[in-house]
């Protein structure tokens, strides 16, 4: 009798260490979205149908794909026609786990997906040293829109549209 009472307090056991394991897996499926959701920013502009995506951290695969399918949604969501992509928080060691061959054509890619929804997309912010080191990813970004600063690139953005700042007069 002894030896079935351990068998059912093994398989209560079992039982509880099973829903634990769910509700541990839920949670962190959760925490995962969480993180996705906030290391890709999508921030609508003052200028009018254009959206801004600042970028810190590291780059992987997974991480430009998500990116992709964020600014896919959000161009449809809030018609946007420009996306300015901000690469200034981008380091070295932030693309180094995915290389800079790969990083190229995962832009590229980035670009040509925009292009077909109709979306004029922007990039900015890239240090001179990453510039290089792409450059010599043998990726052509003859026909990427790029600007050196994210002011620039609204600058350009500004001056396409027909727009300026005036100082408001208090």
């Amino acid at each position: 009798m002894r030896s079935n009472d351990m068998k059912n307090i093994d398989q209560a056991d079992y039982e509880a260490l099973q829903e634990e394991n769910r509700q541990l897996q839920k949670e962190n499926e959760h925490l995962h979205k969480m993180v996705r959701e906030l290391s890709t920013p999508i921030i609508p502009s003052i200028i009018p149908e254009t959206i801004l995506v600042p970028l810190v951290g590291a780059l992987s695969r997974q991480r430009i794909v998500t990116l992709r399918e964020k600014i896919l949604f959000a161009i449809h969501d809030q018609q946007a026609e420009n996306v300015i992509i901000d690469f200034t928080g981008i380091t070295r060691l932030d693309i180094s786990e995915i290389g800079y061959g790969e990083i190229g054509t995962l832009i590229e890619d980035l670009t040509s997906a925009l292009k077909l929804v109709g979306a004029e997309t922007l990039y900015v912010g890239f240090s001179t040293e990453l510039a290089k080191e792409l450059i010599q990813s043998n990726v052509n970004f003859s026909s990427f829109k790029t600007f050196a600063s994210f002011r620039m690139g609204l600058q350009h953005l500004m001056d396409q549209k027909g727009l300026t700042f005036t100082k408001k007069v208090l």
